[in-house]
């Protein structure tokens, strides 16, 4: 899996993003993964990673649109992706944007492989009966 790692300074504001592929769990309960250069990077089981659940005022939309403009004019961006992770750090370092990190408890569950499937569903059915999660979503 690849995650966006936030680094916050000590009152929970932004101070950048480093994009981490490839994660996977090592024996000691720590995680490892590379950055885009294919260097090695280690992850505390603490480490803040966002999972894409940002929240944002209408002012991000120039800030975006002038970050997804800045990378369509590098020559590298036809293989690349636009990650609203690299927008956002991008104006934050420039001045333009300040995000407040949240954190939570709560485990996350993803279903990547269809192999992933049957633990997810037995985790939510235990979240269902233990009162932390609703049966049904909507309807």
């Amino acid at each position: 899996m690849n995650r966006a790692v936030c680094h916050a300074d000590g009152d929970g504001w932004l101070e950048s993003i480093e994009e981490v592929v490839d994660i996977r769990r090592l024996g000691d309960g720590r995680y490892a993964g590379t950055d885009p250069r294919g260097r090695p990077v280690r992850l505390g089981a603490d480490a803040l990673v966002s999972m894409n659940l940002w929240a944002f005022t209408p002012a991000v939309f120039p800030l975006l649109r002038r970050g997804f403009a800045d990378f369509l004019d590098q020559a590298s961006a036809g293989g690349s992706e636009f990650l609203i992770p690299h927008g956002i750090e991008d104006a934050v370092r420039r001045g333009e944007a300040r995000v407040r990190l949240l954190g939570t408890r709560s485990r996350w569950l993803g279903v990547t492989y269809p192999e992933d499937r049957p633990h997810v569903e037995g985790t939510l059915r235990q979240l269902v009966a233990a009162g932390e999660y609703p049966e049904r979503l909507w309807g």
